[in-house]
């Protein structure tokens, strides 16, 4: 325990690398479980931040490369480059189910849309910056 940290636990290899940690933040924002590689670094996180129940995966470098949460706002998942820059993502809110590709700036070009009314469409970002929808 230490007041400006939380309180949590790690295990430890035989050698002391942290392979698995648990633990809750000083604030109570937040409470989680991680799992590190056989080097100690940090590869899955299951937790909450601020209420909002998250899990992420990491690459060998430490950069987010899956993210997957949500809270009344929408409930969505993302998956991310070595920049940690999204390029595809999957999301619900309020019946409506969208599909969406990113480039490698994060910038919206292709996606697909189920709307709660039964609407659906596609739409892609042409050459101009323009969103052309495909009903």
């Amino acid at each position: 325990t230490d007041k400006s940290k939380g309180t949590g636990m790690r295990i430890l290899n035989k050698d002391g690398t942290r392979l698995v940690g648990l633990g809750v933040a000083a604030d109570g924002g937040g409470s989680g479980l991680l799992i590190a590689d056989k080097m100690g670094r940090a590869r899955f996180g299951l937790g909450t931040d601020m209420g909002i129940p998250s899990l992420a995966i990491t690459d060998e470098e430490g950069k987010k490369i899956i993210g997957l949460g949500g809270d009344e706002r929408g409930y969505g998942l993302v998956i991310m480059d070595g920049n940690e820059v999204e390029r595809a993502g999957i999301g619900y809110k309020n019946g409506s189910t969208g599909i969406a590709i990113y480039d490698d700036k994060g910038q919206y070009v292709r996606g697909m849309v189920h709307e709660s009314g039964g609407m659906h469409y596609t739409s892609y970002i042409d050459g101009n910056g323009n969103e052309i929808i495909l009903d």
